[in-house]
């Protein structure tokens, strides 16, 4: 074989390597792209599962809050000892709100 073949063909090889790692690179970028914009996905999607978790949470707690027992004066007690752990129980999860809050931010 001829050195010039030899040389031509190396040149060919070696532009097709070339050729390789340069669409390497793109698609590397590409999926370092798409890895970010699907971690930020799942960071939305988990502030939004948050955010309905706590609003289930509001909603049940503002129908307990709603029930008609409190109009009876019967177990006055019992009745405020249930308001002192639904205020406990709002003043615990105001955390959660804050937190959500900086996330939204």
């Amino acid at each position: 074989m001829d050195v010039s073949v030899r040389i031509s063909e190396g040149d060919r090889i070696l532009a097709r390597a070339s050729v390789i790692n340069d669409r390497y690179a793109a698609n590397r970028q590409t999926a370092l792209e798409m890895q970010d914009k699907l971690h930020e996905s799942l960071k939305y999607f988990q502030f939004i599962e948050d955010c309905n978790n706590f609003k289930e949470w509001l909603d049940m707690k503002s129908l307990q809050a709603q029930d008609d027992t409190y109009r009876y004066t019967a177990n006055i007690h019992i009745k405020y000892l249930r308001h002192q752990a639904f205020q406990t129980k709002i003043t615990s999860n105001k955390e959660c709100l804050l937190v959500l809050k900086r996330y939204a931010e």
